[in-house]
């Protein structure tokens, strides 16, 4: 992955608005390391999960249960941060606000 300083980046946020949102490093759809973090669980589904951070809808993760998280997107905002998870059988990203970690 190229290296880049901390910007602003526009995302695609809720009803197709467009919004600002902090990253330190420009998303990509490949995790820092294939290896998993840590295996969550979801909060309170339906809980989109997103091609990238505030963008295209990939799947819905319906029922509550556990989820796979395999890093940081380096993507923040108000609520918390993105991270990558392959819950759709690829990789995708997932709000921090939508799952809970271990510990």
């Amino acid at each position: 992955m190229k290296s880049h300083t901390a910007a602003w980046y526009l995302g695609l946020g809720i009803l197709g608005v467009s919004s600002l949102v902090w990253a330190d490093r420009v998303p990509s759809m490949e995790p820092p390391s294939r290896e998993l973090i840590s295996t969550s669980q979801l909060l309170s589904p339906p809980t989109n999960i997103r091609a990238t951070p505030n963008g295209r809808i990939l799947c819905v993760a319906k029922k509550t249960g556990s989820i796979k998280i395999y890093g940081e997107t380096g993507v923040y905002d108000d609520n918390g941060q993105w991270y990558y998870t392959n819950y759709c059988g690829r990789m995708g990203v997932i709000h921090s606000s939508q799952f809970i970690s271990p510990g």
